[in-house]
């Protein structure tokens, strides 16, 4: 069963936000070439991770794709953006997550990975995944806290955090490297 919504776009299509129950072939391939291509982007990249809520952010393998990421993925809630019938963003999550860095924001549904295509960045989609999360989800899923962690000169992210209300709840001093943060965020859930 898939939940959708639409908004439209700037070039007049319809893209199409959907939380995925199970990967077939496609969606699988297009998202893992849409992690492969926004590996570099994070800090660290995704592929020096031995886990999407992996502690140890200071390795790097270089020459390495984010294999071992991807699987963990696979194991997580999924929100697909498409247009044109191909994924061109994606947000994964945890369910009733917890941890003692976020001890008074759950069980949350906490945000492992956002990852946009190039070409699609600047048009909203990044935002409208978290909108969907926020209170397009279905019962079942629902958690009263949502919860994320980025790093602190991830500027584009941190916007989008702030526009949509969340909370700055921990920040873990130069946990990815000299000068950069990792920054735990959590809010409530829109009600709507």
């Amino acid at each position: 069963m898939e939940f959708k919504c639409f908004w439209a776009y700037t070039d007049g299509a319809m893209p199409e936000i959907s939380l995925v129950n199970e990967f077939d072939a496609k969606i699988e391939s297009e998202v893992w070439e849409l992690l492969c291509a926004c590996d570099t982007e994070f800090v660290p990249p995704l592929s020096a991770r031995d886990s999407l809520l992996s502690s140890n952010l200071l390795v790097e393998i270089p020459g390495v794709v984010p294999t071992s990421y991807f699987q963990e993925l696979k194991k997580q809630e999924l929100l697909i953006a498409t247009h044109g019938g191909s994924v061109v963003g994606f947000l994964s999550f945890r369910v009733r997550y917890c941890n003692d860095l976020l001890r008074d924001w759950c069980p949350s549904n906490h945000v492992t990975t956002v990852c946009v295509s190039r070409e699609f960045r600047g048009q909203g989609i990044a935002f409208r995944l978290y909108q969907f999360l926020s209170h397009r989800l279905p019962d079942q899923l629902k958690k009263p806290f949502i919860s994320t962690r980025t790093w602190s000169t991830n500027k584009k992210h941190l916007k989008i955090l702030k526009r949509l209300g969340f909370n700055l709840v921990t920040v873990v001093k130069d946990d990815r490297g000299d000068g950069i943060d990792t920054c735990y965020f959590a809010k409530r859930p829109d009600k709507r």
